[in-house]
Order: C-alpha cells, then sequence, then structure tokens
C-alpha cells in the first residue's frame, strides 16, 4: 500500500496520475479522491490562467486607449503653467493638471509593467555588478530636473566596490523613479540625499528630501 502511495504521489507530481483500482478497497477510494482533487485543481488553475490573461488584455487596452489623451493633457497643462499672465489660482490649477496627470501616466506604466513581469515578458535576470554604477546611471537621469529647480542631490560614493546581484536595468529604473519623485515633491532649492550602507546579507539604498 505504501509503494502504491508514493507510486500515486510520483504520478500526480508529474502530471500524469490515472486511477488503477477500481474495487472497494481504501486504496481505491483514495485513488479516487486523489482523481478528484487534481481534476479539481487543473480546472481552477485553466480558470486562474483565463482571468490572468482577461486583465493583462484589459491593462493593454487601458495603456493604449489612454496614451494619447494622458500625453494631451501633459503637454496642455505644461504650456499653461509656462503661460504668461495668468493669476495665482490659475497657476496653481494648471499645476494640480499637470501633477494629476503625472501621476496618472506613471499608475498605467506601472501597471503595464507588473502585468508583463507577471506574464513573463519582462525577464529580470539577476547578475553581479558594482551597485555604484548603478546609481550614477539613475543619478545622471534625474540631474536636468533637479538642476533646474536648484536642488542640491547629496551623495557620498563608497570608494571600494559595492558588489551585489541585481538586475541593472530594473534596479536603475526603479532608484531613478524614487530620485525623481524626490526631486517632484522638494520645493525650489531644496536637498536630497542618498546614502548607501552595505550589510552582510544586502545593500541598503536609501533616499530622504526635505520636500513636502
Amino acid at each position: 500500500v505504501m509503494l502504491r502511495l508514493d507510486q500515486m504521489l510520483e504520478e500526480a507530481i508529474g502530471g500524469d496520475f490515472d486511477v488503477t483500482n477500481y474495487d472497494e478497497s481504501q486504496l481505491s477510494k483514495i485513488e479516487a479522491k486523489m482523481s478528484r482533487y487534481l481534476s479539481g485543481s487543473k480546472l481552477k488553475k485553466v480558470q486562474i490562467s483565463q482571468e490572468q490573461d482577461k486583465v493583462h488584455a484589459l491593462i493593454g487596452d487601458i495603456s493604449h486607449q489612454t496614451k494619447t489623451p494622458i500625453a494631451n493633457v501633459l503637454l496642455y497643462a505644461q504650456m499653461l503653467c509656462e503661460q504668461e499672465g495668468l493669476s495665482d489660482d490659475a497657476k496653481m490649477c494648471a499645476a494640480q493638471v499637470l501633477s494629476g496627470a503625472g501621476k496618472l501616466e506613471f499608475l498605467i506604466q506601472s501597471l503595464v509593467k507588473a502585468s508583463r513581469l507577471e506574464n513573463g515578458i519582462i525577464k529580470v535576470i539577476a547578475e553581479k555588478n558594482d551597485v555604484r554604477e548603478m546609481i550614477r546611471i539613475a543619478l545622471e537621469q534625474c540631474s536636468y530636473k533637479a538642476a533646474a529647480k536648484n536642488i542640491t542631490v547629496t551623495y557620498r560614493e563608497p570608494e571600494h566596490s559595492v558588489l551585489a546581484r541585481l538586475d541593472q536595468k530594473w534596479c536603475v529604473e526603479a532608484l531613478a523613479n524614487i530620485l525623481d519623485n524626490a526631486v517632484k515633491y522638494t520645493g525650489y532649492g531644496g536637498a536630497v540625499e542618498l546614502t548607501v550602507v552595505t550589510y552582510e546579507m544586502f545593500v541598503c539604498i536609501s533616499v530622504s528630501d526635505n520636500g513636502k
């Protein structure tokens, strides 16, 4: 009996389990229950896969349909913000529209990327890299916006290599998004600080600012 149970589990793991005993023995009852359980699990897996496909398709459609409208809102809101002769209230409203549209664009793009990651379209490949290089690239991406607002970005680079297993492309994007957010919500002449602390098992990168 134990050998048959072991064989049943191996077959279940391999996905080719089938009932072999059709008598009224206890083993036959166990096989029948195992068969019903596996059939239900397969059906549930198919249903989950179908629901995920629907969600992925919906997210892709939302991204496609909203891309142009959001771009237009961002463009005209930016033009309004730069328009001379506007009252303070009008400038504040234009700035809020610009900020809201930017948040909406970021959220939709984040949804699309998360969907692609879950669907296996985006592959995260962790390799040993120098964290300092990843930070340099991320800082370069936010340097223009920081300079435009006269924001001081402080970062003391470690003297020696800081090696860690990471996907440089996606870690750069993640860190650049955090830095961009810090610059966006820090007022003119403010400060953003990036620090790196190396631990035994991981590297901690912190971003702080004195904005709202």
